[in-house]
């Protein structure tokens, strides 16, 4: 699971006794709040040693913690061109901020002429036909991607605009692709960017 409040679940369902299955936790974040912390899991895998020294501080019971990073596919590892002309928005799942459609005024406005701009509108259906409507420059593009699909847009991508969550960011790393995230969200957005500066 990917999701804390699965494991909240599973945790509550295992003190009162009902039959549940083996109960995994994978961290998908550089850093973690206390949603995440259940009693009674077999594992937890978990990006980094703070996050391991976080579980263990709180006293979480489990079976094991095992420092893994965070899972992400090989693909990304396989697309470094040197002729990059892309510049793509990572609007994620379901739309990054409101700041995107700001993001997306200055770059059609200042980006070079030779630079194709894509906007990945996740499952944001507003935002894709708004940026369509109003911007010349950008391509927006809707739907779920799957991570080979998100693999190709980047393969010829000069730079990453995106909000900071740690698949993404991870992906950028691994591909050393450059990243520009701007404003992060409060709370875990905002402190998987100061991880990734500190480190």
């Amino acid at each position: 699971m990917v999701y804390p409040t699965y494991g909240g679940m599973l945790s509550i369902l295992k003190k009162r006794g009902f039959p549940v299955p083996e109960s995994f936790v994978i961290i998908t974040d550089f850093v973690v709040h206390v949603q995440w912390f259940h009693d009674g899991m077999d594992a937890y895998f978990v990006p980094s040693r703070e996050v391991e020294f976080h579980i263990y501080r709180k006293g979480v019971v489990c079976g094991k913690v095992d420092v893994t990073g965070i899972p992400i596919n090989p693909e990304f590892d396989n697309f470094r061109e040197e002729n990059r002309d892309t510049l793509p928005i990572s609007a994620c799942m379901s739309g990054m901020t409101p700041s995107v459609v700001e993001i997306c005024q200055t770059v059609e406005e200042t980006a070079p002429q030779n630079l194709r701009i894509v906007l990945i509108c996740g499952t944001d259906k507003r935002l894709c036909q708004r940026v369509k409507k109003s911007f010349r420059r950008i391509q927006a593009v809707e739907g779920d991607l799957t991570y080979k699909e998100m693999a190709r847009y980047m393969r010829r991508s000069i730079l990453l605009i995106s909000k900071a969550d740690g698949i993404t960011t991870s992906e950028a790393l691994y591909a050393e692709m450059p990243l520009l995230i701007y404003k992060p969200l409060p709370g875990q957005k905002y402190y998987n960017i100061l991880y990734l500066l500190k480190n």
